[in-house]
């Protein structure tokens, strides 16, 4: 994959092969997203051996984070969302 930096428009295929400093938009038909909701994409290289992409949901602004490290990506971690506290189940609910 060439150095892109940005990307004007929606790009494709499989997330795990992104190693190199971008920011696009995603369809929801990429490999290895956190979740089937479009949105944008970071990657944020340190090296080739370290990377982090950061993943923006559309519409619930959900952000999600994962690694790249020793040859092996981490999970994605839903790092930020909008929760709603019910008061009767003394529960926390992702909501937006």
């Amino acid at each position: 994959m060439s150095s892109l930096g940005v990307i004007n428009g929606t790009f494709g295929g499989d997330l795990n092969d992104y190693h190199e400093y971008l920011i696009g938009y995603s369809s929801s038909d990429l490999l290895n997203m956190p979740t089937g909701t479009n949105g944008f994409i970071e990657v944020i290289p340190y090296g080739y051996s370290l990377v982090m992409q950061r993943y923006t949901t559309f519409g619930t602004n959900h952000v999600y984070v994962r690694y790249y490290y020793d040859g092996s990506w981490t999970s994605w971690y839903l790092v930020s969302a909008v929760y709603t506290y019910n008061s009767s189940t003394n529960s926390l609910y992702i909501t937006g």
